[in-house]
This record gives structure tokens, C-alpha cells and sequence, in this order.
């Protein structure tokens, strides 16, 4: 396994993905042991080989993702730079802002709260609440009048609007051919 991971160093694998695509060949093997296709003991050898670490091995790093910056997020449409707002906001995950509907916030107290229905760590048996202060209301506010089953953001919103400023700002008269189609 060390020698297999060394090759994956050497082709300039990132010391992050040789130690996961490591982590998947252990498991690959422990799978075929449940399966009795290879003998127990290899298993528990790869099991013992230690995942490269930072600043100790030869692999490279790779350089951390940061987030978004305001000059980006100015010049996104509205609904896609509401919804990088409330995730910055809140600290929720992409998923989570994307299935966002107003029946799953409770809205009683000061902080509002966001329980979504499935999440990233449910398997785990964990609970995942998001807390949403004024300003994170301050930006659901908008998108809240809709029906309580309906997502708040949703992309044909978007869309529409997209199309609707684009009809506005045309050049071409409509009485030159350029109708539009049916919707």
C-alpha cells in the first residue's frame, strides 16, 4: 500500500486526495473480506498504513478555497446572491439553502430557526439546526409570502426575471420579426 501510495505522490496527487482515494482501496479490501474473497489478515494490514500528513510527506498541498468576495457576488443576479448571503449568514450548506421552504422555519422567537428535512450528518443520527439572526431574516423576507410548501429560492424565479429584463432591454423592434416564442 505504501508503495502504491508513493506512485500516487509521485504522479502529483494532492496529499488530500492520495490519502482519500488510500482510505477507499482499505475499504475496497475490507468489503471483499466480508465477502470472504481475500483472507482477513490483508484488511487489517492496510487498516495499520497512516494517512500522509501536513507538512511530512512529499505530496502537495493544495491551496485553501475561499469563499465568494463581495465584488462577485454584486454582479450575480438576485436570487443567486440572496441565497450566498443567507448561506454566509447562517453557515448553512448549499443544499440546505436550496431546499429552504418557510414551513420548515420556525419563526416564534428573536432567532429564527431551520430544521431542514434531510441533511449531510442524518445518517450519523444527528439533529441539524441553522439559527437565522435579523440579518439572515432581513434577507428571507422577500421570498416568505409564497406557499409554506414552496421552495423560497427557486431558480425559475430567477429565470423569469432574467428574461423579463432582457425583453425590457431590447434593441430590435418587435415589428422587425423578432416576436417571442411560445413560453
Amino acid at each position: 500500500m505504501k508503495a502504491v501510495r508513493q506512485r500516487m505522490v509521485d504522479t502529483g496527487l494532492s496529499r488530500d486526495y492520495v490519502n482519500k482515494l488510500v482510505a477507499i482501496i482499505c475499504r475496497m479490501y475490507k468489503w471483499a473480506v466480508a465477502e470472504e474473497l481475500v483472507p482477513e489478515t490483508v484488511s487489517r494490514t492496510l487498516a495499520t498504513v497512516t494517512g500522509l500528513r501536513k507538512g511530512r510527506s512529499e505530496a502537495r498541498e493544495t491551496a485553501p478555497v475561499h469563499p465568494v468576495d463581495n465584488a462577485t457576488v454584486e454582479h450575480l443576479p438576485a436570487i443567486p446572491a440572496d441565497m450566498i448571503q443567507f448561506q454566509r449568514l447562517t453557515g448553512c450548506r448549499p443544499a440546505e439553502v436550496c431546499s429552504l421552504r418557510s414551513c420548515d422555519l420556525d419563526r416564534t422567537g428573536d432567532v429564527w430557526r431551520y430544521c431542514p428535512d434531510s441533511h449531510k450528518t442524518e445518517h450519523h443520527n444527528r439533529d441539524r439546526t441553522i439559527l437565522a439572526g435579523p440579518k439572515a431574516q432581513g434577507v428571507l423576507l422577500r421570498y416568505l409570502a409564497r406557499d409554506a410548501q414552496s421552495h423560497c429560492f427557486r431558480p425559475c424565479d430567477s429565470e423569469a426575471k432574467r428574461l423579463a429584463e432582457q425583453e425590457a432591454n431590447r434593441k430590435t423592434p418587435l415589428s422587425c420579426g423578432n416576436v417571442r416564442g411560445p413560453t
